[in-house]
């Protein structure tokens, strides 16, 4: 089990920039499917690059998708997640079409016996140095409702069962700007990685 699942990451380019909320984003911290009507507004967070690349996947936490990821993720038809158009708008006053994966199922698998992290007075996760999933838990969840899910213990933790990975690294040109770690090898630094 521990080795079907990888945690996505943005590409460790400086000149792939970060995104964020242009709006106020609390309908998508709730944990539950939204009903979004319009396009939700992004832009690109600090430090803005001097000359932005925009890729295929950028980090708002939340992963935000080109147009063509979009359409692999949508063939897969995930359960728990939903494709949100989202409209970045660049420095430039350019609005670029992207979609956002909100990922509402949520699953609380973390082996806290063999993962090592740290925690707050109030028990709540900090970091995460070592993440070991328990595979008792994920067996009890059928493999459709677990495809992509957030680590309930760690809800900026994005989970990807290999089928999902292996998809949409199958696009060609291959994605620009994604890398999936495998759970064994990835901590709280992965992103920093070069």
């Amino acid at each position: 089990m521990q080795g079907d699942y990888f945690v996505i990451s943005r590409a460790n380019t400086p000149a792939h920039p970060l995104l964020e909320w242009d709006q106020d984003p609390w309908e998508f911290r709730r944990g539950t499917p939204v009903a979004a009507t319009q396009p939700v507004r992004l832009r690109l967070g600090d430090p803005v690059p001097a000359s932005p690349s925009m890729v295929d996947h950028h980090s708002l936490p939340d992963p935000v998708f080109s147009g063509r990821v979009k359409e692999v993720l949508e063939r897969l038809a995930i359960s728990g997640s939903q494709l949100v158009p989202a409209d970045v708008r660049m420095p430039n006053g350019a609005v670029l079409r992207y979609w956002l994966l909100h990922t509402h199922q949520e699953i609380a698998c973390m082996d806290r016996g063999l993962s090592r992290f740290s925690i707050d007075p109030d028990g709540e996760v900090l970091g995460i140095e070592k993440l070991v999933l328990d595979s008792n838990v994920l067996r009890a969840v059928p493999e459709r409702a677990r495809l992509v899910f957030a680590l309930k213990e760690d809800l900026g933790v994005r989970l990807f069962h290999r089928s999902v990975v292996e998809a949409v690294l199958g696009v060609q040109p291959p994605p620009e700007g994604v890398r999936f770690f495998p759970v064994a090898d990835w901590d709280d630094s992965a992103d920093f990685r070069p």
